[in-house]
């Protein structure tokens, strides 16, 4: 393929993104929307959840501090602020337990990026529920599509494609939420390509919500510059030098084809059901299933060696956390948590305390991990080494064994695992009345925590 043709085909990937923004809704798939309602539902619930934490409480006090028009609701906080400083602190809170949805094909979190964008623009221009579902869905697909064009290569070299795929997803949504026109759309694009940031060295820390926040409030100024008709390099996605070329070495060309076909596959997310980095939960499921089978008591294992994708390597090996934060991103951690009996999706499990626990220290010695660059980022092998029992092997793959189209149940029971009863009853109430639920009822109901 000769540089002529690259760099036209990468001349497209914007003018590709701005027709998918214009997509009527009777040609957004009904299975889709419904999973995107399970993580806005998700969502809401992870960011009351999150509202208390520490990094909430600092970002309240900025965008506090920092005034602002008040229109737009954010998480626990009674009064208003402008909608890109809503977006801010709701994209950082809604991070902040890192509870929250992640697709592997895009490589990060959807819904924190995007949501709170959409939510903020929502409510300032009162929109319905179903506006900013709609919106939502395209602009997470929006998100998958940009990473994978990064790829893997954009990952490994340090970005968090929450924040930087998803600023592109959650820019196309807000266009879309607010109707700009087709120069517009492209303005915005070009305007948020040189906004766009997160890097994974900020894992662990505050700054890895923060990086969310940062994407959503990204996208909310990119839109709003653009619809005062703000001009930027249209093609700033895409064009030499742009964020592509800069940002990944190995663009997935495969994925160009957007403009005759889009499969959507925002149906294919994955759901946090514990209270940890998503690279963690195949380890975990794995290591129930043994235990299921009486292969996990305390004083009968041996030896457990986990293996998982080279991609979380630098991310989930931290081998003695100091933090209960750092054990989010331990396989060391979780498994001696599972062999011990504690519960990965409850919050108190990783709170530093836990740190102090002699069995769960004495249990994190017998674990190593190993890393596969074959094997798939959703996949994990367990094999444990039990007394009196032959060597076993368990296996568990996220993408094969987790539909995200059955997961309400199970999101239900994390509700009302991390909200209390009258919050979770409210909500509940709230968006079943779907017709009349709009961004406006969904904020003030933000506010009350």
């Amino acid at each position: 393929m000769d540089d002529n043709f690259v760099l036209k085909i990468m001349n497209n990937v914007s003018e590709d993104l701005v027709t998918y923004s214009f997509l009527p809704s009777d040609s957004l798939p009904l299975e889709c929307l419904q999973v995107a309602e399970y993580s806005f539902f998700d969502w809401l619930v992870v960011s009351g959840a999150g509202s208390d934490e520490p990094v909430a409480s600092i970002v309240k006090q900025f965008i506090t501090q920092e005034g602002g028009n008040p229109i737009s609701s954010v998480v626990g906080q009674k009064t208003k602020t402008s909608p890109h400083l809503a977006a801010l602190a709701n994209g950082t809170i809604s991070h902040a337990l890192d509870y929250d949805d992640t697709h592997f094909h895009h490589i990060g979190h959807l819904s924190a990026a995007i949501i709170p964008a959409v939510l903020a623009l929502g409510e300032s221009t009162n929109k319905t529920y179903f506006e900013v579902i709609e919106s939502f869905l395209v602009g997470a697909e929006s998100a998958i599509w940009v990473g994978e064009i990064l790829g893997m290569e954009h990952y490994k070299a340090g970005f968090h494609q929450t924040a930087t795929a998803g600023c592109f997803g959650a820019t196309i949504a807000v266009c879309r939420l607010l109707h700009l026109t087709e120069t517009q759309r492209y303005h915005a694009l070009g305007l948020v390509s040189t906004m766009a940031s997160g890097l994974k060295s900020q894992f662990g820390t505050m700054g890895k919500p923060f990086n969310a926040g940062i994407a959503a409030s990204n996208a909310v100024k990119a839109a709003k510059l653009s619809e005062l008709n703000f001009i930027s390099n249209p093609d700033g996605l895409g064009s030499s030098q742009g964020f592509i070329e800069t940002h990944s070495t190995n663009t997935h060309l495969s994925v160009y084809n957007r403009s005759t076909r889009l499969p959507f596959r925002f149906d294919k997310v994955n759901y946090k059901l514990h209270a940890c980095c998503h690279g963690l939960h195949a380890a975990i499921e794995a290591l129930n299933i043994a235990k299921t089978e009486n292969y996990l008591s305390p004083q009968a294992v041996r030896a457990i060696n986990i293996t998982v994708s080279s991609s979380w390597r630098g991310v989930c090996d931290i081998e003695k956390p100091q933090t209960g934060l750092q054990g989010k991103f331990s396989y060391h951690y979780i498994a001696a948590l599972v062999i011990c009996g504690f519960n990965t999706a409850a919050l108190d499990s990783f709170f530093d305390e836990m740190l102090a626990n002699i069995e769960i220290n004495n249990q994190m010695r017998k674990i190593t991990v190993s890393f596969n660059e074959n094997m798939e980022d959703s996949y994990s092998s367990v094999i444990v080494h039990s007394e009196g029992l032959s060597e076993k092997n368990f296996e568990f793959d996220l993408k094969k064994n987790q539909k995200a189209i059955d997961a309400y149940p199970r999101l239900k029971d994390k509700a009302e695992s991390l909200l209390d009863k009258e919050k979770t009853k409210t909500l509940y109430s709230l968006l079943s009345d779907k017709d009349n639920c709009s961004a406006q009822a969904i904020g003030s109901w933000i506010r009350t925590f």
